[in-house]
């Protein structure tokens, strides 16, 4: 995990958007697989936001995941969309 974190760090100084948006997916996996749902969701919030920015062909797949994640964690507020998300 520190692997995944300080490759995270690094693409997002670089501006690396399709790979900063790989290792947030891959970091809220492992959470999500934890059972760990409301630190799994910034992640895949966050790839989500990068890839409707980037127009990642996964976007949908990946929104679909969120929503699940989102559904399934009542302490994680249901994901609204880059240009809906709540204040």
């Amino acid at each position: 995990m520190q692997y995944l974190e300080q490759n995270f760090v690094l693409f997002r100084e670089l501006g690396a958007k399709r790979e900063e948006a790989g290792t947030c997916w891959n970091i809220g996996m492992i959470y999500k697989k934890q059972g760990d749902l409301a630190k799994a969701e910034p992640y895949m919030a966050r790839t989500v936001e990068i890839d409707e920015a980037i127009g990642h062909p996964d976007l949908e797949q990946d929104r679909k995941a969120l929503e699940q994640v989102c559904r399934a964690d009542t302490s994680v507020r249901p994901y609204a969309g880059r240009n809906q998300a709540a204040g």
